[in-house]
């Protein structure tokens, strides 16, 4: 008997997914997973309820909520392929945030084996493009339920917006946010660097608090998740550079 007709005891199940079976009852109860039942009644799993673990756990991983799981696995996402699209977007994002800072992190290594030492601004723009700043990532998702996934494992408040086209002064937001681009081009300048980010349809662009930085672009559709509620955000959201306290 090959693996996938085989069928395995709750335990069996627990202790290779590596969850344990008190998990595996609360999503039942949820009714994220359905076990089979032997003839004498005990519950079983086999393929299709392994892959059904799957799109929970994965999604576990991401941070969403288990009752907005069990809402995305009854909508769009309820089949394998979508599960894997949205990890896949979610990591392909990490590992390019991540290689960039690693190649940062080396070239500032190597200058200071080379016996150099670092100057005030040199520490500045190291915390800035490793700790805090203004990241873009190409090709992060597929759909808009994927990006809207990603918002809520956050912790974030998403609201779709379409922004006309806009010119203005540098400024920076008291909140962090995270933009999924859908339609259009968002092209930001970071005031700091002068680096432009263009950032087409299926394109994340993370802004931490304070970034200074200004907007130049034709106009977009977005899906926007903020740190803090929109709806409680009072007065103009974009604050002038000399009013930043920190």
């Amino acid at each position: 008997m090959n693996d996938e007709t085989r069928f395995f005891s709750p335990a069996e199940t627990a202790r290779r997914l590596n969850v344990s079976t008190k998990a595996l009852r609360l999503y039942e109860a949820l009714g994220l997973i359905a076990p089979l039942r032997t003839h004498t009644g005990w519950r079983t799993y086999g393929p299709h309820q392994m892959a059904r673990l799957h799109q929970v756990l994965a999604l576990k991983s991401l941070g969403v909520p288990l009752k907005r799981i069990a809402e995305l696995l009854d909508e769009r996402l309820a089949d394998l392929d979508a599960i894997l699209r949205l990890q896949e977007a979610a990591f392909r994002s990490r590992i390019a945030g991540d290689r960039r800072r690693l190649q940062l992190l080396a070239s500032v290594r190597r200058r200071i084996a080379d016996g150099e030492t670092l100057s005030v601004e040199d520490l500045i723009n190291l915390t800035r493009d490793t700790v805090i700043g203004i990241s873009k990532t190409h090709d992060a998702f597929a759909a808009e339920s994927e990006a809207m996934a990603v918002i809520e494992a956050a912790g974030f408040h998403p609201l779709a917006v379409e922004i006309p086209p806009e010119t203005n002064e540098n400024h920076w937001h008291d909140f962090d946010s995270i933009i999924f681009v859908l339609e259009g081009e968002l092209v930001v300048i970071d005031a700091e660097s002068g680096d432009s980010l263009a950032c087409g349809p299926g394109s994340r662009i993370d802004f931490p608090r304070g970034i200074l930085h200004h907007e130049d672009h034709k106009g977009y559709r977005a899906l926007i998740g903020f740190s803090v509620d929109p709806t409680t955000l009072k007065g103009p959201l974009n604050l002038r550079p000399e009013a930043w306290a920190g």
